[in-house]
Order: structure tokens, then sequence, then C-alpha cells
């Protein structure tokens, strides 16, 4: 087998422009590969920012969180993720010194179904300072598109390990803005916490569309 095995899950999503995209990765290491792997992410779509993280070398699992920008053009696309990693080789499967080479492994092929956004969020994060134990009310905007014209209902996304929360807000169709309380819990890890979004989730003849826009916080003790 591979030295490097990688796959990502879903291999195909349906996403609306400005919308957060967790990717879970497994990786599985044979033949004497034991370390870290960067996982990065090639072949994007136009203006989709790459994303990068690393799968610590006791670690099996990881988490890749692409941001599907509002500019990203509506549209089919295939793309994989790259495993990099310090692999032990030689030539001569008897040698016994076997310096490190750069390994690259690919993932599974991955298409994303780009649509165009019924509703875009902006978010006001007065700073996005927040405190452990403490609270923090950040105003959110939203402006409908493409002919939608009613309800959004706006919730706080973020990572289990961040543990931060807000109550949900809703928007009737004569509302374009409002406001959410963001509760920082006493043992939230201090820093910039990553991939903490305002989701705006509306329904359009029975299916939901979920569209984010990210917060931008940092919490200290």
């Amino acid at each position: 087998p591979a030295p490097l095995p990688l796959s990502s899950t879903p291999d195909s999503a349906i996403v609306a422009q400005g919308r957060l995209l967790n990717l879970n990765l497994a990786v599985t290491r044979h033949a004497g590969f034991t370390e870290a792997v960067a996982v990065t992410a090639t072949d994007l779509p136009p203006n989709l920012p790459p994303g990068a993280v690393s799968i610590a070398k006791e670690a099996k699992t990881g988490v890749l969180p692409l941001f599907v920008p509002r500019n990203v053009p509506p549209g089919i696309y295939t793309f994989v993720l790259r495993g990099t990693g310090a692999y032990p080789f030689n030539k001569d499967p008897k040698a016994k010194e076997k310096p490190n080479i750069n390994l690259i492994e690919p993932s599974n092929p991955i298409t994303l179904v780009i649509r165009p956004a019924p509703v875009s969020v902006f978010v006001d994060n007065k700073g996005g300072a927040i405190k452990q134990g403490g609270s923090l009310e950040i105003g959110v905007r939203i402006a409908r598109l493409n002919g939608f014209t009613g309800s959004v209902s706006l919730s706080l996304v973020s990572q289990e390990g961040h543990k931060l929360s807000a109550l949900p807000v809703l928007l009737d169709a004569t509302q374009a803005e409002g406001k959410m309380v963001i509760q920082c819990a006493k043992d939230s890890p201090p820093g910039n916490p990553a991939a903490v979004v305002v989701r705006g989730s509306v329904s359009i003849r029975g299916e939901v569309i979920e569209v984010d826009e990210p917060v931008g916080l940092v919490i200290s003790k």
C-alpha cells in the first residue's frame, strides 16, 4: 500500500457563494511513514483562497476549513487535496541509512457545486475582543439577492473546542439588521479561534440554503 493514503469527506458538496465548507480528513500511515502530514488544497475554483492544515504525527484525522467567498463564480468544480510529509527512503531496501524525502500523495477527487447566494451576510464584530467568561454583542446585516424576499435565520457556528455560543436570531421579511450576543466560556482557549462564522439560513421551495460570514474574534484571559 501507499505510505500515505489521504481521504476526504464529503467527496461532493453543493454550497452557495459565501459558505464555509469543512472537509474531514483521514490519513493512514504505512511502510515506515510516521511523521506529521501537511494538507493543502490545489486547483481550487477562481477566487477561492487556498486552505491548509497540519495533521500531527500522533493523529489520524483532521479538518480542513475552506471558505467559499461571495465572488467565486457559480459552477461545477473538481479539485484534490495533497498530503506532504517526511518519509525515510532508500532505493536499496537493504540499506541501513534511509534519509528523509518529501513524500506527496493526493486525496480522492472532491466535486464542488457552487450556486448563486440568495442572501449576503455582513458582520460588525465591534473589534472582536472577548474575554473568557464574558460576552460580545455584534451587529449583523443582510442583503437579499437573486429575487429572494423571505425571512433569514442567523446562528453562530464554531468548533466545539472554542466553547463559544449565541442564541439564534430571526430576521423576518421586513428586517435587514439584527444583533447577536456571543457568550464565551470561562475555559475557552485564549487566542484567535479559527472558522467562527455567522450563518444565515433561508428556505427556498423547501430547500435550506446556508450562507456564512467570518466573525473574527480574539479571546483573552
